[in-house]
C-alpha cells in the first residue's frame, strides 16, 4: 500500500521553531506572505499538508509545493517578494491612470502620467 504525501505530515527543515513561526505568521502584514507562514506553522505543528490546505482555504498540492520551496530555500527566501516587484506596481500605476478620467494636477510632474497614458496600451501587451 503506497501513501498518500499529502495525507501525511510533512518533515520540516530546523529553519525556524514553531514559535519563530507564528511570531511571523502575525507579525505578517502582507497577506500572501502571511497565508504562506501559516501553511509553514501549521504543518510544523503536524499536520499534513491535507489538514493544512482545509483550514487554509489552498490546494494540498500547492500547500505541499510550498513546504518543499520553504524546506529548499529556507525561511527568508520562499516568502513570496510579489509586492516588492516594481514592474508590477508600474503596471498597476498604470491601470488608476487609464481609469482615471482626471488627475489631480498635485501628481501631473515634468509629463510622467502623459508618458504612462502613451505607453500604456504597449506594457498591457507584455
Amino acid at each position: 500500500m503506497q501513501l498518500n504525501p499529502l495525507l501525511e505530515p510533512i518533515a520540516l527543515q530546523p529553519h525556524l521553531s514553531i514559535d519563530e513561526l507564528e511570531m511571523r505568521y502575525r507579525q505578517a502584514k502582507v497577506p500572501a506572505e502571511r497565508s504562506q507562514l501559516q501553511i509553514v506553522w501549521l504543518v510544523a505543528q503536524g499536520k499534513s499538508t491535507e489538514e493544512a490546505a482545509s483550514i487554509t482555504g489552498y490546494n494540498p498540492q500547492w500547500v505541499y509545493q510550498l513546504i518543499c520551496r520553504y524546506n529548499q530555500l529556507g525561511s527568508e527566501k520562499f516568502i513570496d517578494k510579489r509586492h516588492k516587484n516594481l514592474a508590477l506596481h508600474f503596471i498597476r500605476l498604470l491601470t488608476q491612470v487609464n481609469a482615471s478620467s482626471t488627475i489631480n494636477d498635485d501628481f501631473v510632474q515634468e509629463g510622467f502620467f502623459s508618458e504612462l497614458r502613451a505607453n500604456s496600451t504597449y506594457l498591457t501587451l507584455l
